[in-house]
C-alpha cells in the first residue's frame, strides 16, 4: 500500500557480495541508517548530556590535588599511569563520546537539537582540557630519556586507548561483514555442484 508521509523506511541492503572497501563503508552506513530516527535522537541526547556534565564538573571523581599551588613533582611512567589512570579513563570516555556525538549529528543533520549539539561539541573540549591543564600544570612524567608534561602524557595515552577501541570495533565489524558476504549462497553452491558433477563422473 501507499506509505504515509513521515513513515520511516529503512534502506534496502546491498544485493551483491562485493568485498571492496567502498562496499564495507556502505554496509556500515546502511547499518547506522536502519536504526529508527527516534533512537538516533535518544542516543544524541545521552551523548550531549555526558558532554555537558564534563563541562560543568570535569574530573569530579579525581582525588589528586587540583590546585596550581601544589609543589612540582616528577613521576615515572608507572607512577604517572597509576595516579593519573582515572584522568586517562575520563579523557578516553570523553573522546569516544565526542566522536560518537559528532557521528550522530552528521546522521541527523536537521533540527535545532543537532545545531545545539554542534555548538556543544566545539565548546566541550575547551572547558574539559582547560581544567586538565590546570590540574597538571606542576606535574611532569619521565618516560626514559623523554620528559613530558602530565597534560600531554594523559592526552596521548587516552588517544592511544581510544584509537585501539575504535580500531577494534572496525575490525570486528569488518570481520563480520567479510564472513557474511564471503559465504556463497545456497543457490550458487547447488549450481556449482551440478556444473562439476559430469566432470567428476567422467573422471
Amino acid at each position: 500500500g501507499n506509505r504515509e508521509a513521515g513513515d520511516f523506511v529503512p534502506p534496502s541492503p546491498p544485493e551483491d557480495n562485493s568485498l571492496t572497501y567502498k562496499d564495507f563503508m556502505c554496509y556500515m552506513r546502511d547499518n547506522v541508517l536502519t536504526v529508527h530516527p527516534r533512537y538516533h535522537m535518544a542516543l544524541l541526547l545521552l551523548g550531549t548530556s555526558y558532554l555537558s556534565s564534563q563541562i560543568t564538573a570535569p574530573f569530579e571523581n579525581f582525588k589528586w590535588d587540583k590546585t596550581t599551588h601544589a609543589p612540582p613533582q616528577q613521576l615515572t611512567f608507572g607512577e604517572a599511569y597509576d595516579k593519573l589512570f582515572p584522568v586517562i579513563a575520563d579523557i578516553t570516555k570523553f573522546i569516544c563520546c565526542w566522536l560518537f556525538t559528532h557521528a550522530l549529528i552528521w546522521i541527523i543533520n536537521t533540527g535545532i537539537l543537532p545545531m545545539f549539539c554542534t555548538f556543544l561539541c566545539f565548546a566541550a573540549p575547551y572547558f574539559f582540557f582547560s581544567e586538565l591543564a590546570r590540574m597538571t600544570t606542576k606535574t611532569g612524567v619521565s618516560c626514559g630519556p623523554v620528559k613530558l608534561p602530565a597534560f600531554w602524557f594523559t592526552v596521548l595515552v587516552a588517544v592511544g586507548i581510544s584509537s585501539m577501541f575504535v580500531l577494534a570495533t572496525l575490525v570486528m565489524s569488518y570481520t563480520r561483514w567479510r564472513l557474511s558476504n564471503g559465504k556463497p549462497r545456497v543457490g550458487e553452491v547447488d549450481d556449482a555442484i551440478l556444473e562439476e558433477l559430469p566432470e567428476v563422473l567422467q573422471g
